[in-house]
């Protein structure tokens, strides 16, 4: 009785954290698209919603729904709300407790031997320092210099946990060291980061992505999904990131865009800011004059690779670069807390014709919340 009671106190505690954040998320989105009137209600009485059939979807979704209506264009009954997506599906889906390992950027090149990666010149990990072959070093400016190779420019990446570009800096090498603007980058520096951190090699971006924006590395974002039913991977969605002139970062919620890439390769004729504004041009680039983008299916085949080791979560969103020479570089394996709003303004429902079995699997499997206890959900 004590366990069950305090289970459900841990689920309340969870749902809440989720559904507040979201309400004001999702009230602040209609606002804007109300603002500037493109705001349009979903059709329910034409298209039901396949989540409204399971008892923990909620009346405010409708939200939700209205709100990837009125960017998307069409009503997709598939489209999940993202409280459901984020207090349900993905704690379903990957197991937080075993799955954070892969989310570590340390932990490609170790354990994933055969993929490729950007060079890492320096690592910290659980507080202490490696070089690039994972061998322990007693770091000093003399010894750090001599580690960077003399790169003419670096990016310093925290090792877990830089979504949104969170702590990501660019260091450029100047007369007497490194710098990320007017912050010298010592081993004092280093030490007082306060989280574990890849210095990995400035990738120098293939001519067609460069296009984009070439202050940014502008990445492609490829949505895996390893079936609850069969567990054959599959690829729901493709996209490409490009980052606001001045800026090194291709976030959107740092002024960038994101663009769709179709089955066929081609660019969509508009991305979304993170607004759900589209926009036909960016960075003076017309999207629907632009040429098919190239090395997209040999990435695709790469993290169809790189799921296929992973067996603790079923869906991965994986960002690679290309570099200059046309090769997939990966960059970071995301498998918590993932953005799934720009595939649904885009190209519909995040799970496409997969949802109802994903649904399914949620109601009749215990999921883990972020304390990682095992709940049950009752249809």
């Amino acid at each position: 009785m004590v366990k069950k009671i305090f289970l459900s106190f841990l689920r309340y505690i969870t749902f809440y954290k989720v559904i507040r954040s979201q309400h004001k998320a999702i009230d602040k989105k209609i606002k804007y698209l109300k603002s500037r009137g493109l705001f349009r209600s979903y059709p329910l009485s034409e298209v039901s919603p396949t989540v409204m059939k399971y008892s923990f979807s909620k009346s405010s979704d409708k939200k939700w729904f209205d709100y990837f209506y009125s960017v998307y264009g069409k009503a997709d009954s598939n489209v999940i709300p993202l409280p459901v997506y984020y207090s349900i599906i993905e704690p379903s889906l990957n197991n937080r407790l075993l799955i954070n390992t892969v989310k570590d950027k340390n932990f490609y090149d170790l354990f994933m031997p055969d993929i490729h990666t950007a060079k890492v010149f320096l690592r910290k990990i659980n507080g202490h320092f490696y070089d690039s072959d994972y061998k322990f070093v007693e770091l000093n400016d003399k010894k750090l210099l001599e580690l960077l190779s003399a790169e003419a420019k670096l990016i310093l990446k925290p090792a877990l946990f830089s979504g949104s570009g969170r702590s990501i800096m660019k260091l450029v090498l100047k007369e007497d060291g490194y710098y990320s603007d007017q912050t010298k980058i010592t081993t004092e520096f280093l030490e007082k980061f306060g989280k574990d951190f890849v210095i990995q090699k400035f990738i120098k971006q293939h001519p067609y992505f460069s296009k984009f924006n070439p202050e940014s590395n502008n990445t492609l974002r490829i949505l895996t999904y390893r079936s609850v039913k069969d567990d054959k991977i599959h690829t729901l969605h493709t996209m490409l990131r490009i980052g606001k002139r001045g800026s090194f970062l291709d976030h959107d919620n740092n002024g960038g865009v994101t663009i769709l890439i179709h089955d066929d390769d081609r660019l969509n004729d508009f991305a979304c800011d993170i607004f759900g504004n589209k926009v036909d041009v960016f960075n003076d680039i017309k999207f629907s004059e632009m040429q098919k983008v190239p090395f997209v299916e040999e990435t695709k085949k790469m993290a169809i690779n790189i799921a296929s080791k992973v067996f603790y979560g079923r869906i991965l969103a994986q960002d690679f670069t290309i570099d200059e020479t046309g090769k997939p570089l990966l960059l970071e394996v995301n498998c918590w807390g993932n953005g799934i709003s720009q595939y649904q303004m885009q190209n519909g429902s995040v799970f496409k014709e997969f949802t109802g079995e994903v649904l399914d699997y949620c109601v009749q499997n215990p999921y883990y919340n972020v304390l990682a206890f095992p709940i049950k959900i009752k249809k």
